[in-house]
This record gives structure tokens, C-alpha cells and sequence, in this order.
């Protein structure tokens, strides 16, 4: 009875023995045979974890197009090493970007390099300018309006009628027969404005002078712009002034041309008249 209940042991033993063997053997082959063999019908939904995904195995081919959203990216995740060099285009930077100049890159920038042009292609505001071609601006205007002055020479008058007799000393006129009427043209910027007209004369007699500087217009009509008054005898030169009339103060070059007409006493050559002149405001130097 013991022996063949050792036996029964032994040949168990014996058979566990030889299972064993072909479990080992057939392994692999077992193994081969289970490969691939778990579908997805065989896994709960959501029930793989990050554990059980191993480092590296999710390719970009595993991953769906467009699949990836902004909002699966975390904040600040893209930096520099993440994008493609030269990637970058004008379109993917916004027009409210406002790039600081602290960010540009200015070695070797200048605005030649902004606006395609050179600095000389420019008018400087200050310092003498040189300038080739055309000036083709239509208008210029100053910064505000400038104070000019026109001076002319007691020699620069001509007589009214040809029968007035005169005579000239260097810059100073004096009449010596006739009407003792002289005129002289006026050239002043178109839009200026006429603010004082007024004529150093030498009166030491009883005669005197007086000038009036006018405007006159395609007919016959004749506007005084201002009029200094008659000279008083002082045996010294003096000035004579008058108030500008507003309504005829602006040079309209386009509808009047403008004259000094003067009157010196023929009867007394010794009255002298000189240096007359016209100041006035402009804020552009005219046509």
C-alpha cells in the first residue's frame, strides 16, 4: 500500500515534471499566439492611464490631424526651440503688435532701410541746401508769419509827365520844374500785408512833400493803401509816416499792381527826398 502510494507520488511528480518542460518549451510560441490578440472592444473606455502608456510610443502618425488644440497646449509651452527657424511670417504677427524698438535688431538700420529713401532726397531744416531738378510744391509757408521789409532809393522814381524836371545825387531826388510827381513800381509777395509805408525827406523851405503808396486795379480806379501827410519845415531830415488803410493792406498781385506816387514843391529844389520803405507780414514767400 505504501508503494504504490509512493508511486503515485513519484509518477505525479514526474508528470508536473514534464507539463512544466512543455509549458517552458510552448511559451513563446504561446506568447506569439496572444500577441495583438487584446482589442479595442476588450478594453473599458477610459480606463488606460498615463502609466500605461510607455515613453516614446505615441508617434506623430498615431496622432489625428487637427486632433491637437490651442487649448491642450499649456500656457508658455511653445518657446523658441519649438519652432521651425524661418517660420515666422507677416501674417502670424499681429497688426496691434506693437514691437517695442527694444526688440528690433538696428545694427546696420537706418531710414534709408524704413522708407527706401535717402537722407539726401530731403530738404534739412536749418544750414544751406543744395537741391537738383525741380522744386515742384505748389505753396510754401512759413512756420508763422515773418515781418519783411522793401526799400527803395529816392533814384529809382520817375517822373509823372515827361515835362517834370528832376534831379538825382546819388540815392536822393529832388524836383527842379514841372509838377514836381514822381512814381515808383512796388513788387511785393502775393498775400502779404501791408502794415507801414513811410520816406525820409529833407525840407528846410516853405515847399513840402508828401507821398501816398497805391493800388490800382484793370480801369481807372486808384486806392490808397496809406499816406504819410505833407513834410514841415525843419532844415533836417525827418520821416514821414501814415496809418495803413485794412481793407487794401493784403497784395493782391493778381487784380492790382501797386506804385509810390510822390510829390515834391518844384519851387524848391532843395527838398530832397530818399530811402522809402514798405514793411509787411507774410507767411509764405509769395508767387
Amino acid at each position: 500500500m505504501r508503494s504504490t502510494n509512493y508511486l503515485s507520488h513519484k509518477t505525479l511528480n514526474w508528470v508536473l515534471t514534464v507539463l512544466l518542460v512543455i509549458l517552458v518549451m510552448a511559451t513563446p510560441a504561446l506568447a506569439a499566439a496572444l500577441a495583438n490578440s487584446v482589442g479595442s472592444v476588450a478594453i473599458i473606455d477610459g480606463s488606460i492611464k498615463t502609466v500605461d502608456i510607455a515613453k516614446g510610443a505615441i508617434k506623430t502618425k498615431k496622432i489625428a490631424n487637427s486632433a491637437v488644440k490651442s487649448g491642450k497646449i499649456a500656457a508658455g509651452a511653445v518657446n523658441s526651440a519649438k519652432i521651425a527657424d524661418g517660420s515666422i511670417v507677416n501674417a502670424d504677427i499681429a497688426a496691434d503688435a506693437a514691437i517695442g524698438a527694444a526688440k528690433i535688431n538696428r545694427t546696420g538700420l537706418d531710414a534709408d532701410l524704413l522708407d527706401g529713401k535717402h537722407g539726401a532726397d530731403y530738404v534739412a531744416k536749418t544750414g544751406d541746401q543744395t537741391m537738383a531738378g525741380n522744386l515742384t510744391a505748389a505753396n510754401f509757408a512759413y512756420g508763422g508769419a515773418k515781418t519783411g521789409y522793401l526799400s527803395i532809393p529816392g533814384n529809382s522814381f520817375h517822373p509823372v509827365f515827361s515835362t517834370d524836371a528832376y534831379d538825382t545825387n546819388f540815392w536822393d531826388l529832388s524836383a527842379t520844374g514841372g509838377t514836381g510827381a514822381f512814381f515808383a513800381p512796388v513788387n511785393l509777395p502775393d498775400g502779404a500785408t501791408v502794415t507801414e509805408f513811410r520816406y525820409t525827406v529833407f525840407d528846410n523851405v516853405s515847399g513840402d512833400s508828401e507821398g501816398r503808396l497805391f493800388r490800382r486795379n484793370d480801369g481807372s480806379s486808384n486806392d490808397t493803401i496809406s499816406y504819410t501827410g505833407a513834410s514841415v519845415d525843419s532844415g533836417s531830415y525827418q520821416t514821414l509816416s501814415g496809418a495803413v488803410s485794412p481793407g487794401f493792406a493784403v497784395i493782391d498781385n493778381a487784380n492790382y499792381s501797386y506804385f509810390i506816387l510822390l510829390y515834391l514843391d518844384a519851387s524848391a529844389p532843395s527838398i530832397v527826398a530818399n530811402r522809402f520803405r514798405i514793411t509787411y507780414t507774410s507767411t509764405s514767400p509769395g508767387l
